[in-house]
């Protein structure tokens, strides 16, 4: 419960900050973030490009471990057999080539237990690097992803417009896009949460 709390606290801290801003500015959201967290920093030079095998190991076993002694609704996924699927995603860890892969392959995993406060999160470096922030929600509207607000007046947003609906992302089909790199590795109970969670 603690940790689902300091979560919300933490996203509706960084949605506060960058909302206040007409543009982002990554040298004083960083700061400001090293100053509200001094414990979890993110640092442009505390990163490498990969981990060692039994690293890897490690931090499987850590999410194995943690959801065997404190995930408490194993009894709403009946058919999985996590010790299994913890044999299973070995392999899939060592194979990994990067960091944001090995990552990626730990979402896969935690993603089993279908639960949408248990998640997996990359150290807030590689998050930071691979991630930014448009103040845009969409929705998923009679089968097509819909701008449903904007939550910055500045000029360079309001060209959009509420209504539009999104067709590509990087010129890749949206549902292609999502299929790929969003729904594999997110966290979620329900399928209706994993729509709510995916298009906004």
């Amino acid at each position: 419960m603690k940790n689902r709390i300091l979560i919300l606290f933490l996203w509706g801290a960084s949605c506060a900050f960058t909302r206040a801003q007409s543009s982002f500015d990554s040298t004083a959201y960083t700061h400001f973030y090293n100053h509200l967290y001094p414990t979890f920093r993110i640092d442009s030079t505390l990163h490498r490009n990969d981990l060692t095998p039994e690293e890897k190991i490690v931090g499987l076993s850590k999410v194995w471990s943690e959801a065997t002694f404190n995930f408490a609704n194993f009894d709403l996924v009946p058919h999985l057999n996590w010790d299994s699927a913890y044999r299973q995603f070995i392999p899939k860890c060592l194979a990994t080539q990067d960091i944001l892969s090995y990552y990626n392959v730990l979402k896969q995993f935690n993603q089993l237990l279908h639960d949408g406060h248990s998640r997996i999160m990359e150290p807030p470096y590689y998050f930071s690097k691979n991630n930014s922030y448009l103040p845009f929600v969409c929705q998923l509207i009679e089968g097509k992803v819909v701008l449903t607000e904007i939550l910055d007046q500045d000029s360079q947003y309001t060209r959009a417009k509420v209504g539009w609906i999104v067709e590509k992302i990087d010129d890749v089909p949206v549902r292609d896009y999502i299929q790929c790199n969003i729904s594999p590795f997110l966290a979620y109970s329900t399928p209706q949460d994993s729509a709510a969670r995916i298009y906004r």
